[in-house]
């Protein structure tokens, strides 16, 4: 079981993550609880959270650069960008910008890619 991942974080540049585990289908769910799952899942409901993801994964910005890239105030940026820190998937550079951590777009882009194929399927069944 696993997962890899590459993309382009602007021209010349990418990140790729590719995490393999060997384990059978129980050991492998006992990992992480349930709860864990839900913990994180919610962390991507937060729609200004993933505005601001979306925004990361070219890279580092700064407040002023998501709130006018995103469109909300910088206030709901702070509150985004401090939800993404609480969870060590963000931190504030020494220039004052937010960085994306610990994967948080190898993850966002997984959840958009689970988002599209369910979209596909959805689709699929309408037809």
């Amino acid at each position: 079981m696993g997962y890899v991942g590459a993309y382009r974080t602007s021209p010349g540049k990418t990140n790729s993550r590719i995490a393999f585990w060997q384990d059978d289908y129980d050991r492998f769910l006992s990992k992480a609880p349930d709860t864990a799952i839900v913990d994180f899942a919610t962390i991507f409901t937060n729609e200004n959270v993933v505005a601001v993801v979306r925004q990361l994964v070219g890279g580092k910005k700064s407040i002023v650069d998501l709130s006018e890239a995103i469109g909300i105030s910088e206030d709901e940026i702070r509150e985004a960008v401090k939800l993404l820190i609480d969870s060590q998937l963000a931190s504030w550079t020494e220039d004052n910008r937010i960085e994306p951590k610990n994967d948080v777009g190898s993850f966002f882009l997984n959840f958009v890619s689970m988002t599209t194929v369910h979209l596909g399927h959805i689709k699929s069944e309408e037809r």
